[in-house]
């Protein structure tokens, strides 16, 4: 039997194919998009999306006599909302108590604890009693704030719903999305590489996101796109599978659009990126929610990195193809030729 979840995502697969290979699309990379339940908002528009983020690792501790842990906790303050969110969940280590720590562990005053080994700790009480539980030796999810950077990127994303009338209801029968990162770069991109390098994060002015719904289309592209190929998936919180379900960063959310793409090692980028955006609040301009990137680089042997943190999603355009538009008038007369030719989608 056909579920209404297959549906979308045959239909989906189509006119992400269809997409792919229309014309003026030279210069991008290949994406598809798969939808599973029912999103029931729509997000269609141009985007610019900005994330907060720190590394998250994990560290096995050894306790010590008295309070088992070599250091001091206190609450998160309120200039990390940037990347905990508004309600900050977890504790902030205040003091180490032994001067051994860094050297033994590599924790840091200032490194955020989020859960002690599986038990998930919003604040000092919660952290206390998980450290009642442990015994010789405990693990802790670490985040550390003091090497955080934002990250920024172009979203277009279509979006239709055909509504159904059942016993004089209507529901959502079928939605169409497609979600696509642009490859245009952003006029602030200096901005963010130089308050990386500075370990602060970087926040767009009210006028540089606003000058951004006038120009996004025509702004600069990469001779070489930095992707080859990307997959995206957009889930709706009652049909999250088991790693879904289990992710930290995914509580609370209404649904959750999971974004992996491929190096262009002619760009000089290797491996794969995966970006989760778990969205909590939505209006129609804005959509702010949890961001969980992992990059797995490509060396002698595989590297896994992880970061955690906030995005925000700020719609600066409706959805339209003014990018596909201003590729054409910059494409060379002989390209411009091949227009002509028909293409056909992959067969399914």
């Amino acid at each position: 039997m056909t579920t209404q979840s297959s549906k979308n995502r045959l239909i989906v697969l189509s006119l992400a194919a269809l997409m792919a290979f229309s014309p003026g699309s030279a210069g991008a990379f290949y994406q598809t998009t798969t939808v599973e339940g029912t999103i029931g908002n729509d997000i269609g528009g141009i985007w610019v999306a900005v994330a907060h983020i720190a590394p998250t690792f994990r560290v096995r501790i050894d306790t010590v006599e008295g309070p088992k842990a070599p250091w001091k906790v206190a609450p998160i303050g309120d200039e990390l909302k940037p990347i905990m969110g508004e309600t900050p969940r977890g504790v902030v280590i205040s003091e180490l108590t032994d001067p051994g720590v860094n050297g033994k562990y590599s924790i840091f005053e200032g490194d955020l604890i989020t859960k002690v080994n599986t038990i998930l700790v919003d604040n000092v009480e919660e952290y206390n009693a998980a450290l009642e539980t442990v015994k010789e030796w405990f693990l802790v999810t670490v985040r550390r704030p003091a090497l955080r950077n934002t990250k920024a990127r172009l979203v277009k994303i279509k979006y239709e719903a055909n509504e159904v009338e059942e016993d004089g209801v209507s529901s959502i029968g079928s939605e169409l999305i497609q979600f696509r990162i642009l490859p245009q770069e952003l006029p602030f991109r200096d901005a963010i590489e130089e308050a990386r390098r500075k370990r602060s994060l970087y926040q767009a002015t009210a006028d540089e996101i606003d000058g951004l719904s006038a120009t996004w289309f025509d702004l600069p592209v990469p001779a070489m796109s930095p992707f080859v190929s990307g997959e995206h998936r957009i889930v709706a919180a009652s049909d999250y599978d088991q790693s879904l379900k289990r992710d930290d960063a995914l509580r609370d959310t209404r649904f959750a659009i999971i974004s992996q793409v491929k190096g262009n090692p002619l760009a000089g980028q290797v491996g794969q990126n995966i970006g989760i955006y778990g969205i909590l609040e939505m209006s129609p301009d804005k959509i702010i929610g949890t961001y969980v990137e992992s990059t797995l680089a490509s060396a002698p042997f595989p590297i896994s990195i992880d970061f955690n943190g906030m995005f925000t999603l700020t719609r600066i355009d409706d959805y339209s193809d003014k990018d596909v538009e201003a590729m054409k008038k910059r494409m060379p007369k002989e390209e411009e030729q091949n227009d002509d030719v028909e293409t056909a989608p992959d067969v399914p």
